[in-house]
């Protein structure tokens, strides 16, 4: 399981698989070589979260990262690069993590 949780890590941090806007827990479960329920279980145990919140996690953090770093992007853009195809999605999932919307998320660090 320790090996399963930093190959996971490594796939989230450093290859940025939550950018990949088709990624989905039976994809991510086949590139680490383990089955959904393992992953699905792993995510629980180690996360206490489903597969579709630890995604938002991962997608809205590189959203704030971005909003600060590139502040002339627009929010489409944004939505776009972290794996939202869908702008109402990105608001809805960045609103409920951070409690603001991202325009307002933006406004606040500058």
């Amino acid at each position: 399981a320790n090996e399963l949780f930093r190959q996971l890590q490594r796939l989230m941090q450093e290859d940025k698989l939550f950018c990949d806007p088709t990624l989905t827990l039976g994809k991510l479960a086949k590139r680490m070589a383990v089955s959904s329920t393992q992953l699905s279980q792993l995510l629980n145990d180690n996360f206490q979260t489903s597969f579709p919140t630890f995604l938002n996690e991962h997608r809205i953090a590189e959203a704030k990262k971005l909003l600060q770093l590139e502040p002339n992007l627009n929010m489409e853009n944004v939505a776009e690069r972290v794996g939202y195809n869908s702008m109402s999605t990105f608001y809805s999932a960045f609103k409920k993590i951070e409690q603001v919307p991202p325009a307002k998320y933006r406004q606040m660090q500058s």
